[in-house]
């Protein structure tokens, strides 16, 4: 019965080479070498140069100055590798990882325990305890966007409000009455005035705004002074129900009256007083006049933008007041608000009663609230924040289909309210177990002010203190305090070895530029797994081989490598561990505390003997090697070389077969003559 073949003593890598095989000068014709090596489970020792992966596997042939790589890749964000080169040909793995020095690790340049048991390569994890350096700060860096104020509604009225001109308004503000359009006039405009009076003409009389005048009134008393002077009588201009109105009191008649300025279409469009105007006749200007409405005028006497008005439908009460009644309506914080009525007078209620009496309805808080600017719009300006965001605001008159007080008065959202913008982030802490955790730090400005509330959250542990508190900014926008609110100075943790503080030191900014949070903490966390591990060497001739890979290894465990590694046989090495690549598994087996083996010599002209040869079960390659060269005889020589071939010198003879008497499986070792080694 063949027993298992012996195994070599696992070895510590990092321990001294065993004594090199016999070398021997080049062979003669006469030399036979064996076709495949004698090979033995790799140790720490074993020559990296003429190691094999794998028996059927070709030897490393690595040369000084190939680079080997260990990588390893553990959890918790951790990884390093180790690289050097080899020395020498008869260098081992041992030597070669002894010298070897971490590069890029961030465990205290920890190495994970490699050794080498029955040829494989082990990873000895048990009792493999990796130091853990607790998180003691967290740096609070970065940029948070001074713009990330709260806001609230921003909303304007389509079209613009408008209301009869007075005399004492702004003639770049006048619009005409028959459809709204403005008429445009700006600062420096030259109101060219022509026509006849008499038989006299008003060629080259000009007014120009903001010289001689920007009112209207203004306008019309040049008017007036001018054509009087002309007619040599009075002529009186006048504003009478926003329209511009001549009394021509003259003997004489004026003809095509017109104002009008250069590019100004709807200004030179409605400032025509027709063709002609006899003594004593009244003419006016072909529209009416409107200006942007005010808060003081009456809702009933309201001109929307295409110069019509509201049509209000008006109820008489039986004390003789002309009145109907609007309904407020809208949306708060997204919930329909209820509807509020308010009564409005003909004459009497104005356009602020109305914007106050929204503001109530919308629960508007703030000082700007509602009102109309200079141009006509409404404007609305809601609470900060969702909570009170508006919207849909409708302004309607109940049974009165004609009205077209809603389509005149429409809001639409200008920028939507929006709460303070959230800036957050995410560090990892190390806790005194070596775990690590999460915390998220989110920081929301206060609205108005250069300060920001922030708190912390923790994932997998628990916070006894400093969890919230403000950070304040000077004008130039550092950060010159980081208060905690419960007066704790630190984030405190519920370690498991105690309360554990970590300090928050800050380097933060506060500009009007995006948001950039940068959280960065010391410690580091006790790995509990190697995810990942390849041991690599870059041959000269270019080939990269591919030495170890492991993958989810835990820490505390025994992982072996699924590779055999083998290496050439050294004199000393028991022959019943041998094994030869071709014919694996095949061996020099112990059989009844023997190995038996025939040896065949074949001699010119293939002349074949056969003889039996036994050696002891603990007989080494050493005593093989004499025994194979006593066996062919006539003064051969056998010895073994570096590469765990056999060399034989032999006169004569051609080939050697060293086979098993019992097996019929081929020879086990077959020497011939062969070109020598390089």
């Amino acid at each position: 019965m063949r027993s298992s073949p012996l195994v070599a003593v696992a070895a510590i890598l990092f321990l001294g080479c065993a004594e090199a095989p016999v070398t021997v000068p080049e062979p003669s014709p006469s030399v036979l070498r064996s076709v495949e090596p004698l090979l033995v489970h790799a140790d720490a020792q074993s020559p990296l140069r003429w190691t094999r992966l794998g028996l059927l596997g070709s030897s490393l042939r690595l040369s000084p100055g190939d680079p080997i790589e260990l990588s390893v890749t553990l959890d918790r964000g951790i990884g390093g590798s180790w690289l050097v080169e080899v020395a020498s040909p008869e260098e081992s793995l041992g030597e070669l990882l002894g010298r070897a020095e971490p590069q890029q690790f961030a465990a205290d340049r920890w190495m994970p325990p490699v050794t080498l048991q029955s040829g494989r390569i082990t990873l000895d994890l048990r009792g493999v305890d990796i130091p853990t350096n607790p998180t003691a700060s967290i740096l609070v860096a970065g940029i948070l966007d001074a713009d990330s104020d709260a806001t609230g509604t921003r909303m304007r009225t389509t079209g613009r409000l408008l209301a009869a001109a007075g005399e004492t308004d702004d003639l770049r503000r006048l619009h005409a009455a028959s459809d709204g359009d403005g008429l445009d006039l700006t600062w420096g405009d030259i109101i060219a005035i022509t026509g006849l009076v008499g038989s006299g003409g008003l060629a080259g009389l000009q007014f120009q705004l903001g010289v001689d005048g920007t009112q209207v009134d203004q306008l019309l008393e040049f008017l007036e002074q001018e054509i009087s002077a002309a007619a040599g009588s009075s002529i009186e201009v006048v504003l009478e129900d926003s329209i511009v109105v001549l009394h021509n009191h003259s003997p004489v008649e004026i003809e095509n009256l017109r104002l009008s300025v250069a590019g100004r279409v709807g200004f030179n469009q409605v400032m025509t007083f027709g063709s002609i105007i006899p003594p004593g006749a009244t003419a006016t200007i072909t529209d009416g006049l409107l200006r942007a409405a005010l808060e003081t005028d009456p809702l009933s006497e309201i001109h929307n933008d295409a110069g019509d008005r509201l049509n209000l439908e008006w109820h008489q009460k039986p004390s003789g007041e002309m009145v109907t009644a609007i309904e407020i309506g809208g949306t708060l914080g997204r919930e329909g608000i209820t509807p509020n009525v308010m009564s409005v007078e003909r004459g009497v209620t104005t356009v602020q009663e109305l914007l106050d009496r929204t503001t109530q309805a919308l629960s508007i808080a703030n000082e700007e609230n509602l009102w109309i600017d200079e141009q006509g719009y409404v404007l609305v300006s809601g609470d900060v924040g969702l909570a009170n965001s508006i919207g849909n605001i409708s302004l309607r008159e109940e049974g009165n289909l004609f009205s077209n007080l809603n389509a005149s008065i429409n809001f639409q959202t200008v920028s939507a309210a929006l709460d303070a913008i959230e800036a957050s982030a995410d560090v990892g802490v190390v806790s005194d177990a070596g775990d690590l955790h999460t915390l998220r730090f989110s920081f929301v400005k206060r609205t108005g002010f250069d300060a920001w509330d922030w708190e912390a959250t923790a994932d997998g542990i628990g916070i006894l203190g400093g969890q919230r508190g403000v950070v304040h900014f000077s004008p130039s926008g550092l950060a010159y305090s980081l208060f905690h609110t419960d007066g704790s100075g630190a984030i405190v943790l519920d370690s498991p070895g105690g309360p554990q503080e970590i300090v928050l030191v800050p380097d933060l900014r506060q500009l009007a530029v995006e948001t950039d949070l940068r959280l960065e903490s010391d410690g580091a966390p006790r790995p509990r797994r190697i995810v990942a591990m390849q041991l690599t060497a870059q041959r000269s001739d270019g080939a990269s081989i591919s030495l170890l890979e492991a993958q989810d290894v835990s820490v505390g465990d025994l992982w072996v490598g699924p590779t055999v590694w083998w290496a050439p046989a050294a004199p000393e090495a028991p022959l019943a561990a041998i094994r030869v690549p071709r014919q694996w598994p095949l061996g020099f087996d112990v059989l009844e505390d023997q190995i038996r083996l025939t040896i065949s010599v074949e001699r010119g002209h293939g002349d074949v003997s056969t003889r039996s040869l036994v050696l002891p079960a603990e007989a080494t390659v050493e005593d093989f090697t004499r025994a194979l060269a006593d066996g062919v005889g006539g003064g051969a020589v056998a010895r073994l070389l570096e590469d765990g071939s056999i060399q034989l010198d032999s006169p004569g003879v051609d080939a050697v077969w060293i086979g098993h008497p019992t097996l019929d499986a081929g020879p086990v070792l077959e020497l011939r003559r062969l070109p020598p080694l390089h």
